[in-house]
């Protein structure tokens, strides 16, 4: 805290010892917060680059676990590969759907690990 009237920083004490004013407990909230934060606020990071980017420095990355690497290249090959678990000849929907839940999947195994190199 600090003396309205010298500007010197007091603490909280109820009379500044420099100039001997009488001083207000309530302080304002700039005062109060001064010195808790520094630097600028940080919210969600800013990608820099687009995803295909991140996937090919995820994939060349040697910190990144070959776990993940193996479940993204195997889910990749799969929902390219025109080979289904359900074929989609008697209805069409039905054959999207197996490569929806291995997209969703895969998103849920290695979101974490992707992310990471995206917002690097």
């Amino acid at each position: 805290m600090r003396c309205p009237k010298c500007l010197a920083e007091v603490g909280e004490v109820s009379r500044c010892p420099y100039c001997h004013s009488d001083l207000n407990r309530r302080t304002d909230d700039s005062q109060r917060v001064r010195g808790r934060f520094k630097g600028r606020a940080r919210g969600e990071p800013e990608p820099r680059r687009g995803i295909l980017a991140a996937l090919r420095r995820f994939l060349s990355d040697p910190y990144t676990p070959t776990r993940s690497k193996l479940i993204l290249l195997l889910a990749a090959l799969y929902i390219l590969l025109p080979l289904d678990f359900l074929p989609g000849g008697l209805i069409p929907v039905i054959g999207w759907l197996d490569d929806l839940v291995v997209a969703a999947l895969t998103w849920l195994l290695i979101g974490d690990d992707v992310r990471r190199h995206y917002y690097r």
